[in-house]
């Protein structure tokens, strides 16, 4: 009976990260002319260490869905070279939206560092791994999110309160999991925290308050990022 028990437990910790904290990549293909898009190519992510692969279709787009948070590499293979596009940023419940431009052609494998698209269409504030790193209050992330966000207060005994509601009335999921608080959690190891002031997504369940999703750096993280500084 414990066995089974367990089993069940498991199963719905497992079922819940699978839905909890997944992104999106979605975007264009286009030639070198920049306007002339690329139809029915190859596109593969590199997923924990394995690339995944997909195809644009006939409007040019391609998409990766349930990918984790992270800092990612594409690849678009071109004749026998590929063209690699790395530090593409995935955050919790996000879609992001990347078009990849193709350079003229070329013999030398050529990679390219993507900067982060200049319009947020997702409706959550996020705090990255870069704010938190240069934030005096690393040891405190509760801290961090209260002086970047006038809708969310903190208090005394260091409760966040969003909009106006009562102490423990957030509800906060680290890694999938639904937590009480994410005290315990040191900054040095959080990749990023979305904070969900309005329009809560119905997978967090019912909250008068918001919802505060913590991601915590991973190896592929680390080694991604560290891939994506040594080709810059």
């Amino acid at each position: 009976m414990k066995k089974l028990l367990l089993g069940i437990v498991l199963g719905f910790v497992s079922t819940l990260n699978a839905q909890v904290g997944l992104g999106t990549i979605k975007g264009k293909v286009y030639n070198a002319d920049s306007t002339s898009l690329v139809l029915f190519k190859k596109v593969s992510i590199e997923v924990d260490g394995n690339f995944v692969g997909t195809q644009t279709d006939i409007d040019g787009v391609y998409e990766f869905k349930n990918i984790k948070p992270g800092v990612y590499t594409i690849k678009i293979q071109r004749d026998t070279n590929f063209i690699t596009f790395s530090g593409v940023e995935v955050n919790p419940d996000q879609i992001t939206m990347m078009n990849l431009y193709l350079p003229p052609l070329t013999s030398k494998v050529v990679t390219i560092i993507v900067d982060r698209p200049k319009i947020d269409i997702n409706p959550v504030q996020l705090i990255s791994r870069e704010e938190l790193e240069g934030n005096i209050n690393i040891r405190n992330p509760m801290a961090i999110i209260s002086t970047k966000m006038s809708d969310v207060k903190l208090t005394q005994d260091n409760q966040v309160i969003i909009r106006g509601s009562r102490a423990g009335d957030v509800v906060y999921f680290v890694d999938g999991v639904k937590m009480t608080s994410m005290q315990s959690v040191p900054g040095v190891a959080i990749r990023g925290i979305s904070v969900y002031t309005g329009g809560i997504p119905a997978k967090y369940g019912d909250t008068t308050g918001g919802v505060i999703v913590l991601e915590t750096v991973s190896y592929f993280d680390l080694y991604y990022q560290w891939k994506a500084n040594n080709n810059k």
